[in-house]
């Protein structure tokens, strides 16, 4: 009888044709479902890709819906919102990874959770691994944290931050919105022992026209009949609580994580961005994972192309935490450094990193600030004054600490010294001065006016905040009398990981197991009270010394700028010290190319304002007038002519008096 019924209902809709399938439509007058209360098909230009499209839309395209693929279904996204993802993998897919971390990933991994959009076909997927199975570039959506309070964002203290005040919300990145489909759950295939081919295939790839019978949902009319129901059974009666819209409660706190741009931007309720910052640097192939505060692996190939050393199983073991422990050389290595994949594990680049250089520690810059800076000249550079300046700088001289950042390799350089013996130009970050009462700015007054109401602080330009990193202070090296010498430059030149062990803090494991301590007696523990976020007071006065544009800049507690000035002018390699109220010579040359008078030492002395006195002259030049070097001082004599007892240097516009 049931087969009798199914028969009558197929010549019933062969008789009927489109009266019976179409549901809905984007260009009739007047629907037969109410649109109001019925949002059962698609009309959008990418409809086919989830064969969602109505039937009008159909006939008006050549997209011939039966070539595209139904490996997708409607999934939970995150709290609020279901959407189309495709998360299989073709059948003939050989790299099992990829297909085990598409199709069933571990739903508490939230990266493992990131829907990623096809870049060439714009369909939406599941999670990254299933656009690589699918032979697909893409694009990560972004994570948004919708937080209930304000806080300080601090990336290595982020975890315990948000803990229990946000929400975690997955986005399409704003010009990718338009490839998300929102869905609700329904029946899209016939069951397997229907043999109507036609059948089975309108239900699958025909218009969509989403119906219910008994409390079902089914793509069409078609999978409806082939699931056994009868024509006057089926309803359009999918209503507005079928397609929640939920109400978007406003969040004091918003923070985007975006991979593909490989930063995150804080916003306010208002939506205003806050700031951005840079996510720490990661590895091709690899993202840093703000919950695990680590860079993590996700895209790597079935057949490794390794051209670095390959490990049989035997060779390593994987620790608690996911990094490689080389057995042989005691070397631990974190998952940045290695590759695995189903054959084996393998190091992740070709660079040998015994050739990095260690020349850097964690220096406290100011009142409230730790950094790695690079600190140290290269053992065989000869110019001594440079070496001596850069590794034991007069620590009450102000403009001998000023941080420098190498413009080429962006290292954070303990000042410019230490950049000139490193072979690099530099740019110097600006000093602000933070002031607890208002005042006027008479540079021929300064370091009197601001004598105990101002705070000096560094800080890096606004285009150069992201080459800064905070530190802690830890032990780098193993002590002298270890010889395993693979030990002591893993330490030293393997990958950083900060552990604890008795109270001392260490760069890696390597670190604390060469200085005596058992790895089991090794932690990593780096409490909230040891990245100490500082509250920032607010000053009524803010005076900003860039040198490098030979300016400063007041503004007032709002950080409004009031105005800004040039500093006096002074010559190349010379900058003007407000505290000292002079030009002061800081960047000279290991051999002068003097085509002035040279003098030797016997004809000069300094003073102890490090102005050139000369003796046969008496005539007295001050810093911008000469160069010094370890060799002798030199000054261009063919561009001073006395008049007055005063000498006009023609060339530095400076005048300099005679005794």
């Amino acid at each position: 009888m049931f087969q009798y019924s199914k028969n009558l209902l197929l010549i019933f809709m062969i008789a009927f044709g489109d009266e019976v399938i179409q549901q809905s439509s984007c260009f009739t007058k007047i629907p037969k479902c109410n649109q109001a209360m019925c949002s059962n098909c698609s009309c959008d230009k990418y409809c086919y890709l989830y064969n969602e499209c109505c039937l009008d839309w159909v006939n008006q395209t050549n997209i011939n819906q039966r070539t595209l693929s139904t490996d997708y279904s409607c999934r939970k996204i995150d709290a609020n919102n279901s959407y189309f993802v495709f998360d299989r993998c073709p059948s003939d897919y050989s790299f099992t990874d990829h297909v085990t971390y598409c199709e069933t990933p571990d739903e508490n991994d939230r990266l493992y959770n990131i829907p990623a959009l096809g870049k060439q076909t714009k369909r939406l997927y599941r999670n990254l691994f299933c656009a690589l199975c699918n032979g697909e570039e893409y694009i990560l959506w972004t994570v948004h944290y919708k937080c209930n309070q304000m806080m300080d964002i601090d990336l290595s203290l982020f975890p315990d931050k948000i803990q229990n005040h946000c929400q975690i919300l997955f986005e399409a990145p704003s010009n990718y919105k338009d490839y998300k489909y929102n869905c609700i759950h329904y029946v899209a295939k016939c069951p397997p022992d229907v043999a109507n081919a036609s059948l089975v295939s309108s239900c699958m790839f025909g218009p969509m026209a989403i119906v219910k019978s008994n409390g079902t949902k089914f793509r069409n009319t078609h999978c409806a009949i082939c699931n056994g129901f009868h024509i006057n059974d089926i309803f359009c009666n999918v209503t507005i609580d079928e397609r929640t819209t939920y109400f978007t409660p406003q969040y004091p706190l918003t923070i985007i994580f975006n991979y593909n741009d490989n930063n995150f931007e804080v916003s306010n309720m208002l939506q205003r961005k806050l700031y951005s910052k840079q996510l720490p640097s990661c590895s091709q192939g690899y993202f840093y994972d703000e919950q695990k505060k680590r860079c993590r692996h996700f895209h790597y190939n079935s057949r490794l192309n390794c051209t670095a050393k390959r490990l049989e199983k035997s060779e390593y073991y994987i620790t608690s935490d996911g990094d490689l422990y080389l057995n042989a050389s005691n070397i631990l290595l974190n998952q940045s450094a290695f590759i695995h994949d189903p054959q084996d594990w393998v190091n992740q680049t070709n660079i040998n990193q015994r050739t990095l250089s260690t020349d850097y520690s964690c220096r406290k810059i100011d009142a409230n600030n730790s950094y790695f800076v690079f600190d140290r000249c290269p053992s065989d550079y000869s110019f001594t004054d440079h070496v001596t300046y850069c590794e034991t700088p007069d620590e009450n001289d102000r403009l001998y600490n000023i941080p420098a950042l190498g413009k080429q390799t962006k290292r954070l350089y303990r000042n410019l010294f230490c950049a000139l013996c490193n072979g690099e130009e530099y740019i110097l970050w600006t000093v602000h001065y933070k002031c607890n009462q208002m005042m006027d700015i008479d540079l021929s007054l300064f370091p009197d006016k601001i004598q105990n109401h101002c705070q000096i602080l560094f800080e890096a330009p606004s285009n150069y905040k992201d080459y800064k990193y905070n530190c802690i202070h830890y032990v780098a090296k193993c002590p002298p009398d270890v010889a395993n010498a693979s030990l002591v430059s893993s330490c030293m030149f393997g990958p950083m990981a900060i552990v604890k062990s008795n109270g001392t803090k260490f760069r890696n494991t390597h670190c604390a197991i060469c200085n005596g301590f058992h790895i089991n007696d090794i932690f990593c523990n780096v409490t909230i009270d040891e990245r100490t976020t500082y509250f920032t007071p607010q000053y009524p006065l803010t005076i900003i010394f860039n040198y490098n544009d030979n300016n400063f800049e007041v503004s007032n507690m709002l950080q409004r700028k009031l105005y800004s000035k040039q500093l006096p002018s002074c010559s190349q390699g010379y900058f003007y010290d407000e505290q000292k109220k002079r030009c002061r010579h800081f960047h000279y040359n290991s051999r002068l190319n003097c085509t002035a008078k040279r003098l030797e030492k016997s004809e000069y002395y300094i003073t102890s304002d490090g102005d050139l006195y000369l003796n046969a002259s008496n005539i007295l030049l001050n810093q911008s007038a000469f160069i010094h070097d370890p060799q002798a001082a030199c000054y261009e004599e063919d561009n001073c002519k006395i008049k007055n007892k005063v000498v006009r240097i023609l060339n530095h516009k400076l005048r300099i008096q005679l005794f």
